[in-house]
């Protein structure tokens, strides 16, 4: 109808100064021939004067089939002497085989008002919206994505939402062609004209002319951006990187809603690295039919994962889809299920079954599996359920009534053979499917297709069809990741500052706050730090104007106002920032939102430990309380699970003693001696009497007797940690006087306290030091009756003891050849402690009721720093 009131208008328009070519695939095509579908152009293209229109729906070939596709864009820019008008179509197409297209129709203009409409092309689009004059009556702005420093207004249904363009721009391809270039509206007009023309405005500037986001509703946008603006504070953020089996029920359902959400307007957004991520995700629930169809689940989620399923052509995904909305409506109705009694009446979800069934019979735009699946239940319902439904038209019975009388006896032409496989008198399931073996495979298929299923299927009564059968799609292992790290580059706007630089990464041509650390400028959204941070949110007051606080200072930048972040590292506000900004489909911000103690540990473990604790830090100081507990508990999970690794691998010394100081002024004793032990581990590895040389390199072993002694010298080290200061201490004199003696580090006072220690700790004052800890356990006691590491009878742990804290290494303790060897085995006590410790976890009996590892450990740990203070508090003196 379209082309036709196009070729109505055209022919009523032309005039050999007016006349109309459109360009196809071989050059200029006649107009008949574009409107018999070879040329895929706008059904309904306008040009009159300097102004065009192309119509919501649009038209274009693929494959010999039309397909219908929304607009999500029409407008014009300035083009040299020409104007350039284009349309941008989505298409949906169940038919179409490909990935959704992106069309582009280029109408040049000049002075004869000549049209020429270019082939479509893949290309990359402006603005993601249709062009209509919006009122803002009857509009609310959400709750959640209205940033008030943002500069993109889009409308959702009828909800706006105003969004930051460097946010969106950074993973959505459409979102990037959008605000590529600048685009300007002009006024709607009808097919035999122009209308009136409403004043010219930019598209997305403000809440009367927003940028329309068709077939959209709010809630599955919110969702998506969840993804784009989420941050670890928010618990439903955090929520999407977990694994089902941490989630509650209901959590798991939600988040599984959600992420299908995130990975289809991925999909039409063009957002490939976040719709991997997302598809990822989504199979790894595969396996929680059950539970997902506990709850009252709208069929429009089902119908999404569908269409998304099939748009991505992923044939994994729609068979998925298929037993999920499949087994949604069988388990609902049987009274067994664990979903019957969270639907309420069964009348509900029949009801609902109806309304699908008439939507897929109206609109003639349905998976044929799940049609004929809806039609099949519907039948078992029998007629006196279908007489009862007034959405059911007469012709829907009679319909049905002629189904029911064909389907008894199911004809032959059903294909049902299959369901005899593994029968007695058919072939396996073995040579059929290829399967290694068959024996238990055979008896469970026997069980729900042989026998008793078999016979309902060959009934003759009437309604012997059997409600349809849950099959569940066998999944395939999760794809690996491919996804490059990147944060990219937004084309950052140039201050015209000689001085500072402008951080790559967090400089954001539309930030509204400007903030130097160190060097480094960054231009970041208040708002969006303002939802974690009540400084930040303090920031705007109802002026909308930035104020300043306590930690930054404000600062004229060559006109424009920002602030100073005093005491803090540029490197470190990038992580506390990353935190904000980072995107699921970043590997580094994917491993520090899912931290998994279970996982195989290595160097990215330190480098996740150095951002919890500088997100834990800036938190703190920056009034972000829910994003602080995060990080601080991604703290503990790490010093608890990972503190060998943590020690294997180059912690830097200030992030080292940082995590110390940091846990001190939380107040949290757990963390501290977590942090501590990985520290003393970390040096003791170097020692000269280490058992296991991790350093062999002459480089490795400066750097590290370097870092060593930077920690000695923290000052007020003694005051703060004395356990720490100990450590060092005995460290330093193990490397022996030759070292320390050279070292430019250490001043006159420094190597007098080493030479005084070392002559008094010539042999080990055992009883001062208070090593007699290590005979707790012996061969009078092997189970240390009446000492606080008491076994139970389960547990035997002697052998384990005296290998780690037994004769012989008291022996090297007290030993006074050569000089420093019991100052070299003290310092080696963390090393003791770790044998200790993975020969106690590998032995550890799960009988065990009296929780012997863990008083074990805990004993080990208390005496082992209570030597070490000891040492700094005899032994570290100076002399007067």
């Amino acid at each position: 109808m379209h082309c036709a009131r196009s070729a109505r208008w055209l022919r009523r328009h032309n005039h050999p100064s007016r006349r109309t070519e459109v360009y196809g695939l071989l050059g200029v095509v006649p107009l008949f021939s574009w409107l018999s579908g070879r040329c895929a152009t706008p059904s309904s293209t306008v040009i009159e004067k300097r102004n065009c229109l192309c119509y919501h729906t649009c038209y274009a070939t693929a494959s010999s089939h039309f397909l219908r596709g929304h607009c999500l864009t029409v407008g014009y820019y300035n083009d040299g002497p020409s104007r350039q008008c284009f349309c941008l179509c989505w298409f949906d197409s169940v038919y179409d085989p490909n990935r959704s297209h992106r069309l582009l129709f280029a109408c040049h203009l000049d002075h004869y008002t000549r049209s020429v409409c270019s082939m479509p092309k893949s290309a990359s689009l402006s603005r993601a919206g249709s062009m209509r004059s919006t009122e803002v009556t009857g509009l609310s702005r959400d709750d959640h994505y209205y940033f008030q420093d943002a500069n993109a207004v889009l409308l959702v249904g009828n909800v706006l939402f105003r969004l930051h363009s460097s946010l969106l721009s950074r993973e959505c391809e459409v979102f990037r062609d959008m605000f590529s270039r600048p685009v300007w509206v002009s006024s709607p007009m009808s097919m035999d004209g122009s209308s009136e023309m409403p004043k010219k405005g930019k598209e997305g500037s403000c809440d009367e002319q927003p940028i329309v986001i068709p077939q959209v509703q709010p809630q599955p946008f919110r969702n998506f951006l969840l993804a784009i603006y989420g941050r670890p504070g928010d618990k439903e953020f955090r929520s999407l990187f977990k694994g089902v089996a941490e989630l509650e029920s209901v959590q798991a359902v939600t988040t599984f809603l959600k992420i299908i959400d995130i990975a289809d307007l991925a999909h039409r957004f063009i957002a490939p690295d976040v719709e991997t991520w997302a598809l990822a995700q989504l199979k790894s629930h595969s396996y929680l039919i059950e539970t997902l169809n506990a709850y009252p689940i709208s069929s429009k989620s089902h119908g999404r994962l569908l269409s998304y399923a099939k748009r991505t052509d992923d044939e994994e995904m729609i068979l998925w889809a298929r037993h999920w909305t499949r087994s949604y409506y069988n388990g609902a109705i049987e009274t067994s299920s664990i979903a019957s009694s969270a639907f309420g009446p069964i009348q509900k979800v029949r009801d609902q079954l109806v309304r699908e069934y008439k939507l897929a019979t109206l609109t003639q735009y349905f998976d044929a599996p799940i049609f004929g699946y809806l039609f099949c239940f519907l039948l078992s319902l029998g007629h006196e359920f279908w007489n009862k439904q007034t959405g059911l038209t007469r012709e829907d019975r009679i319909t049905l009534l002629g189904a029911q009388v064909r389907l008894t006896p199911l004809p032959q032409s059903i294909p049902l053979a299959w369901t005899y496989l593994g029968s007695t008198n058919h072939p396996g399931l073995r040579p059929t499917l290829r399967l290694c073996s068959e024996c238990h495979f055979s008896r469970a298929w026997r069980s729900n297709f042989g026998g008793a299923y078999q016979a309902m299927l060959r009934s003759d009564a009437p309604l012997g069809v059997p409600e349809p059968t849950l099959w569940s799609a066998t999944m395939s292992a999760q794809h690996e990741d491919n996804w490059a790290i990147h944060l990219a580059d937004l084309a950052p706007t140039v201050l015209p500052h000689p001085t500072y630089s402008q951080d790559p990464t967090y400089y954001f041509r539309d930030g509204n706050l400007v903030l130097l650390v160190e060097d480094t400028l960054f231009k970041v959204h208040a708002s969006v730090l303002g939802r974690e941070s009540e400084t930040f949110n303090r920031m705007l007051n109802s002026a909308n104007q930035l104020s300043a606080s306590e930690d930054l200072v404000p600062l004229n930048l060559m006109g424009e106002t920002g602030f100073r972040v005093v005491d803090m590292k540029a490197e470190h506000f990038r992580h506390f920032l990353f935190m904000f900004y980072g995107l699921p489909s970043n590997q580094s911000y994917r491993s520090v939102m899912n931290h998994d103690n279970n996982a195989r540990q290595d160097h990215g473990q330190v480098i996740n430990f150095h951002i919890y604790l500088d997100v834990a830090e800036i938190a703190n100081r920056f009034s972000a309380p829910n994003l602080k507990s995060w990080a601080h508990a991604e703290l503990c999970k790490i010093a608890s699970s990972a503190y060998e690794e943590l020690s294997r691998f180059s912690m830097r010394t200030d992030y080292q003693l940082r995590a110390l100081l940091y846990a001190k002024r939380a107040r949290d004793e757990r963390l501290a001696s977590q942090v501590r032990n990985a520290i003393q581990l970390h040096f003791a590895w170097v020692s000269i009497n280490s058992p296991v040389k991790l350093v062999a390199a002459a480089g490795g072993l400066e750097a590290a007797r370097e870092r060593l002694v930077r920690v000695f010298k923290h000052p007020k080290l003694q005051d703060i940690d004395p356990a720490l200061f100990g450590f060092a201490f005995c460290g330093i004199l193990g490397l022996g006087h030759e070292v320390w003696m050279k070292d430019p580090l250490l001043s006159r006072e420094d190597r007098v306290m080493l030479l005084s220690g070392q002559v008094r700790l010539m042999p080990l004052p055992v009883s001062t030091l208070g090593l007699d800890w290590m005979d707790t356990l012996n061969c009078r006691n092997r189970k240390g009756a009446g000492t606080p590491i008491e076994c139970c009878s389960e547990c035997e742990h002697f052998l384990i003891w005296e290998s780690c804290f037994g004769d012989d290494y008291r022996q090297q303790l007290c030993a006074t050849t050569p000089p420093l060897c019991g100052i070299t085995q003290l310092a080696i006590l963390p090393v003791q402690r770790l044998m200790f410790r993975g020969a106690l976890y590998e032995n550890n009996p799960p009988s065990c009721k009296n929780s012997c590892y863990d008083r074990m450990l805990e004993f080990v740990d208390t005496r082992i720093q209570d030597t070490y203070v000891r040492l700094a508090e005899n032994f570290c003196r100076n002399v007067s």
